[in-house]
């Protein structure tokens, strides 16, 4: 072993914390110099607004209303965000918000899903909701309410229209197709009048083959508890297995998800969310509890939100999945309140695969695909097909008398 001089040693240590000094100085300044641009344009931006502002009321023929000014202002400024996500609520939207995607509301009381041409179309209406009594029927599609084109709105806006005050009413004008492609579908206009409803998203039962059938039409908060119970009756009957059906399942609830994938997977990170650098942080993650039964899901084009995100928790951990890719928009957003009640609804991140690749953009793949003839997906959207003459459903059966 040879000795190093101590000179040299104080020299080399002196080098290194030289060195760290200066790689700390030039992060620091560069941290200060990006803060300061970033001061100085926002400087700029509340400059030339308030120049707009004294000109145009110094100038404008017209009286200013300044309620919508400071809306146009807030909707202008999160347009400016370029997110698809992003929203301004008012305190009365906010509550719409809230109740559209928790357990209960004061509404209509039906389940939505946005189709490629703007319209929105019924997937559930809850039992004893103002919907049912309206007459609404799933698989009717909803084109204007109050007048208004529901393809002139965003899918949110829309969506928050279907609730409100209670008392309240509604006019929805829906075209419902008959059981028969071959004839046009009719217009009906219905009056719903807005009252307190409790949603119910889970429905369970055991198909001839033996197995169990679980579907799950949107992921609400308490959704993971109503699984729970469907699951738990589906094990009383000693089933061979479980169809999850995740078709025209949406919603923000990736908790309930979470809870699900609890359930059904051993030990695996079953939640996964990229932030804006590309960083990967798991949020959840399944105990060593599970149902030991195998498990296939089943997924469409419209499958989307939490649902996707449950279909890539199991798809990663092994389970089959059949049916269509899904609709590919997995973000994780965050809803943060103002002090004069309205809020900002905001991107936070996006949800990934075990790879870390993104959801959106690419859905969830399935392991076999499996398609319905058009007279099936007419009976699938008008809630009459049944499992035993359903083709996906038959696929997903298939794939679990193959495990």
């Amino acid at each position: 072993m040879k000795k190093v001089p101590l000179g040299l040693t104080i020299g080399l240590m002196a080098l290194a914390a030289a060195a760290a000094v200066s790689l700390t100085y030039h992060v620091a300044i560069g941290q200060i110099n990006a803060k300061i641009q970033n001061i100085n344009e926002r400087q700029a931006m509340f400059s030339q607004l308030g120049e707009i502002d004294v000109l145009a009321r110094s100038n404008h023929y017209d009286t200013l209303d300044e309620n919508v000014l400071a809306r146009a202002l807030a909707e202008g400024y999160v347009e400016g965000l370029q997110d698809e996500n992003a929203r301004f609520f008012d305190a009365a939207e906010c509550k719409a918000y809230a109740d559209a995607n928790g357990d209960s509301g004061t509404g209509a009381g039906l389940e939505v899903m946005r189709d490629s041409d703007g319209t929105l179309r019924v997937v559930q209406v809850h039992q004893g909701s103002p919907a049912e009594a309206a007459g609404v029927l799933p698989g009717d599609v909803i084109v204007a309410m109050d007048g208004g084109s529901v393809a002139a709105m965003d899918a949110v806006q829309a969506e928050n229209r279907l609730y409100g005050e209670e008392g309240t009413t509604l006019e929805l004008e829906i075209l419902r197709r008959g059981e028969d492609l071959s004839t046009d579908a009719q217009t009906h206009t219905l009056h719903i009048t807005f009252a307190r409803f409790t949603s119910r998203t889970v429905e369970v039962s055991v198909l001839e083959s033996g197995v169990g059938y679980i579907r799950i039409c949107r992921m609400r908060p308490g959704t993971s508890a109503e699984f729970t119970e469907a699951l738990n009756s589906l094990q009383g009957q000693n089933v061979t297995g479980l169809v999850l059906d995740l078709r025209d399942c949406g919603g923000t609830a990736v908790t309930a998800a979470a809870e699900i994938a609890d359930q059904l997977l051993g030990i695996a990170d079953t939640v996964r969310c990229l932030d804006a650098q590309g960083y990967m942080t798991v949020e959840y993650t399944s105990g060593v509890g599970s149902a030991e039964l195998s498990v296939c899901a089943l997924v469409n084009s419209q499958t989307q939100g939490a649902a996707e995100v449950l279909a890539a928790a199991l798809q990663d951990a092994g389970c089959p999945v059949v049916g269509e890719t899904t609709r590919g928009h997995a973000d994780k957003t965050q809803l943060y309140q103002l002090s004069d009640g309205s809020a900002l609804l905001l991107t936070a991140g996006r949800y990934a695969r075990a790879n870390a690749s993104a959801i959106t953009g690419a859905g969830v793949v399935p392991t076999q695909a499996a398609e319905l003839t058009a007279e099936q997906a007419l009976a699938h959207r008008q809630r009459r097909l049944s499992p035993d003459a359903d083709a996906q459903v038959q696929a997903a059966v298939g794939q679990i008398s193959a495990r």
